[in-house]
């Protein structure tokens, strides 16, 4: 269930610490989604073309009351 907007980040890092530079500089990636207050279905999946390339995918899908 969420109150209003989410925010898409790296599962490796801990959502305290989005807004700390890295020791070697730099800050981690995120992105705020807009999102209507509700209760929603979360799926999500990762597909790899080789080691180095890969692409994951979430899909929010609204859960009617």
């Amino acid at each position: 269930m969420t109150d209003g907007p989410a925010t898409l980040m790296d599962s490796a890092e801990a959502g305290a610490d989005l807004d700390i530079e890295y020791p070697g500089g730099g800050m981690p990636v995120h992105a705020s989604v807009p999102l209507p207050a509700g209760r929603w279905k979360i799926r999500a999946t990762q597909n790899w073309a080789d080691e180095e390339n890969w692409v994951g995918l979430v899909q929010l899908l609204p859960i009617e009351s």
